[in-house]
């Protein structure tokens, strides 16, 4: 086996038991570190982080209008846009649109609805998200809190539109995902001899 392999071997053994040492630890710990928890590469969380940001979107303590904002600047983030907030007072119920482009052709509307936790979107809210939509071929329903079966089989099956739904945990992955309202603590690199550029075989 070539040093090269044989160094990278032994990096990914130790770098494994480190990492399965940490996960133990932090199972048995309730209040283990921060930087132990939110380790993996690229920022990422474990999941104490992410039921930890559950609880937080359900109980913002903000205006409201703050989580219909969020969920078109999440939207914007994840390359669908420019995206606004509609009035509070002519919404029509459509909380945000995203235009696509540059001249902003076929938008997408969005709902954003922060429902307490066992308080589940059923299909009414759905079908009146569905006739707010118009001539609007595309529309993303966010909640706080999940669907209902119902609910979920319904949009699937909705003709005039697509219908994208994001409940609590969805949200909560892509919130993390694409770095709104979190920063990067910390980020562990891993290097190893460049096998190519030494001229191993």
């Amino acid at each position: 086996m070539a040093t090269s392999n044989l160094l990278k071997s032994g990096i990914d053994s130790r770098f494994e038991k480190i990492i399965a040492s940490a996960l133990h630890l932090a199972k048995r710990c309730r209040r283990f570190p921060q930087f132990i928890r939110r380790y993996a590469l690229g920022g990422s969380f474990l999941g104490a982080d992410i039921i930890e940001m559950e609880k937080r979107l359900r109980t913002l303590e903000k205006d409201p209008t703050f989580f219909e904002q969020l969920v078109v600047d999440l939207l914007i983030k994840m390359g669908y846009g420019q995206g606004r907030k509609t009035q509070v007072s002519n919404d029509g119920g459509i909380d945000g649109i995203i235009a696509i482009g540059a001249l902003g052709f076929d938008p997408i509307y969005v709902q954003a609805k922060r429902y307490t936790p066992g308080n589940t979107v059923g299909r009414p809210e759905l079908q009146g998200f569905a006739g707010a939509l118009g001539s609007i071929s595309r529309g993303v329903f966010i909640t706080t809190s999940s669907f209902a079966k119902s609910a979920v089989e319904w949009a699937s099956h909705y003709p005039h539109a697509t219908l994208v739904l994001i409940d609590g945990r969805r949200l909560t992955e892509l919130i993390v995902q694409y770095d709104l309202g979190v920063s990067t603590e910390r980020v562990y690199r891993i290097k190893r001899l460049d096998g190519d550029y030494f001229g191993d075989e």
